[in-house]
């Protein structure tokens, strides 16, 4: 099995985060674009690329529905996500067995009916190389 995290004096001598994708050595310095999922020496890691608000209303029906749009990335971005209930809260979202929010690598997307209306706060990070 080969390696896929390295944190720490790379093999190049600079110090860095990197992770690579599945079947390849992270150590590989020849690795490029989809290979490589994240290089904290490469600029524009971890930057928001999107941010914003988005509703759903409560019992209404979604169907693997876009709800949030951004240019198609080489891969989903990490996407931070809160929700606010009861009367203006917020608290971290997880997926209810009947509504689940997805992350594609063009936008945000909903599946399933939720109980009732949320409004989300959002945050999308780049986490690509090359995106």
């Amino acid at each position: 099995m080969t390696g896929r995290v390295s944190l720490g004096k790379y093999v190049d001598g600079t110090h860095r985060l990197r992770v690579s994708a599945p079947g390849f050595n992270v150590d590989d310095p020849g690795l490029i674009g989809q290979q490589v999922v994240f290089d904290s020496y490469i600029g524009g890691h971890g930057m928001i690329i999107m941010s914003g608000t988005f509703a759903v209303s409560g019992g209404a029906g979604y169907a693997n529905t876009k709800l949030v749009s951004w240019p198609a990335l080489n891969a989903r971005p990490l996407v931070y996500m809160l929700v606010s209930v009861d009367g203006g809260r917020r608290k971290t979202f997880h997926s209810m067995s009947s509504f689940k929010m997805k992350v594609g690598n063009d936008g945000i997307y909903a599946d399933g009916a939720p109980s009732s209306s949320m409004v989300f706060y959002y945050a999308a990070l780049n986490v690509a190389v090359g995106a």
